[in-house]
């Protein structure tokens, strides 16, 4: 059954007690702040009985201390900086990820799951660990307070990020499409682990959710609630937050005629039209954007790129068992771009990341190319 969608400034009223725009955010500061809060080393953060953690592999390059990082860091350039929560930059055979959240050691435990449950080609984590012996980043503001920093040391991949060689790439058509092809093939390991609970949508190990855009917003009274979740459950939140952000965005507009039109639709579409298969979580990336995607390109004597030896997805962050139609929606939606590099990729990996229906996942890849449902990456 279709439902209908209530004003914008209705539904900002209704979760944020006011309708004026300031109001909203300031509201929503105040619930983020109440959430960071929380975030400690404990089980509901992590499974704390990997960290620190060591790889046991022998290595022949000692994992880095804190002082050789900061060190490494005055001599290196910064590879990326997240969000305002983590910057990383290459330490001799090492990537190191540092920042001053807890939460950097999602990261660090969903390449341990990987690495111990499935053969998808991700960084290897060589350590994770806490210290306060040096401020390596003196002069970059991070979230979080204190003296302590979380380091995540990871293989270090010697490749380029897709959106660096999108240009390049125009008119390659035979390495485009081995690119979505190896692309697709991993998004394939990744699907077919077997669940760890078929009732369970959250990330890995049991755990709810973290602080992320699909999410936002819970519906009250637990304001921190980020699963986890059941089916049922985890397509009422998506289609909650999606409407609360796009109305904070909108007050004191209102919804477009294509946003109602769509979360009108979207409880019949992924509730009704769902069998048992469409049910099942599937391990998600959650934020396949152009600088998480790394290729390792076979050149000419010329440097030109003539094939794509490998595919390797990075920044694992957000790992976590999502609805199957969730990922590939997005792969649909990257199809749809007017850029040919990229909508051949996303055909292409649709193509191999495995069976998927396409009714449910060619309307959420229309939901999130119209701004009706948001993504972790933009």
């Amino acid at each position: 059954m279709s439902s209908e969608v209530p004003p914008a400034s209705e539904v900002c009223r209704e979760y944020f007690g006011t309708t004026d725009s300031w109001g909203c955010v300031e509201v929503m500061t105040a619930m983020n702040k109440q959430y960071r809060s929380q975030m400690t080393f404990g089980d509901k953060t992590c499974d704390t009985s990997l960290f620190p953690y060591q790889t046991p592999d022998h290595l022949e390059t000692p994992i880095p201390t804190p002082a050789e990082i900061a060190l490494a860091r005055n001599e290196a350039s910064m590879l990326t900086t997240s969000m305002l929560t983590s910057t990383t930059w290459r330490v001799g055979p090492y990537v190191v990820k540092v920042g001053k959240s807890v939460d950097m050691f999602h990261e660090a435990e969903n390449l341990i799951y990987l690495e111990r449950n499935t053969n998808v080609r991700a960084p290897k984590l060589y350590a994770a660990f806490a210290s306060e012996e040096v401020d390596p980043l003196p002069d970059v503001h991070l979230e979080g307070k204190g003296k302590l920093f979380y380091y995540v040391v990871m293989e270090y991949i010697d490749g380029q990020y897709i959106g660096a060689i999108d240009e390049e790439l125009k008119g390659n058509g035979l390495v485009q499409n081995k690119l979505g092809e190896l692309l697709g093939e991993q998004l394939r390991k990744l699907r077919s682990v077997p669940p760890e609970d078929s009732n369970h949508f959250g990330r890995v190990n049991g755990r709810a959710f973290g602080q992320i855009p699909p999410f936002y917003h819970p519906p009250g009274p637990d304001f921190d609630d980020y699963g986890p979740f059941n089916y049922e459950e985890v397509v009422k939140r998506l289609i909650h937050s999606a409407q609360v952000d796009k109305a904070l965005g909108l007050t004191p507009n209102d919804y477009s005629p294509m946003f109602r039109l769509l979360h009108r639709d979207a409880k019949f579409v992924f509730l009704d039209m769902t069998g048992p298969s469409d049910r099942l979580p599937v391990l998600s990336h959650m934020n396949l954007d152009p600088h998480s995607i790394m290729a390792k390109l076979v050149r000419d004597e010329e440097g030109k790129a003539v094939d794509v030896e490998e595919v390797v997805i990075v920044d694992w962050k957000f790992l976590c068992w999502m609805p199957s139609w969730y990922e590939a929606g997005d792969m649909c939606r990257v199809s749809f771009a007017p850029v040919h590099f990229y909508n051949g990729l996303g055909h292409h990996a649709l193509d191999r990341m495995g069976h998927v229906n396409m009714t449910l996942v060619a309307f959420f890849a229309m939901c999130v190319e119209k701004g009706a449902f948001f993504l972790v990456h933009l």
